[in-house]
């Protein structure tokens, strides 16, 4: 039986092997606050980001939050979220994953 399904076993066990090796390697959590810049060129983008003086976060709105979860075997998920409670809500998904 096993000669019969053998590239079926080997392919499991490939799977199952990727999935109990593989996990989260570090989560970079980006709060983007102001708003972004529309430019022509590469020229006026580093023109721009040469001449930004920065802004005060605590009188700039926050626009998202951006954030990437890295993966020991080079796997990445990125996720962007307007809202806090979305954000929480996705990482709080990560940290109790749900049997499969």
């Amino acid at each position: 039986m096993f000669k019969i399904h053998k590239t079926d076993v080997v392919q499991f066990f490939e799977a199952l092997e990727k999935c109990v090796s593989r996990y989260i390697d570090s989560v970079i959590v980006i709060a983007l606050h102001g708003s972004s810049s529309n430019l022509s060129s590469i020229s006026k983008a580093i023109n721009y980001i040469e001449e930004y003086k920065g802004l005060d976060s605590k009188s700039t709105p926050l626009a998202k939050y951006e954030i990437i979860i890295k993966y020991n075997n080079g796997d990445k998920i990125d996720a962007s979220f307007s809202s806090k409670e979305d954000t929480l809500e996705f990482l709080r998904s990560y940290s109790n994953p749900k049997p499969r």
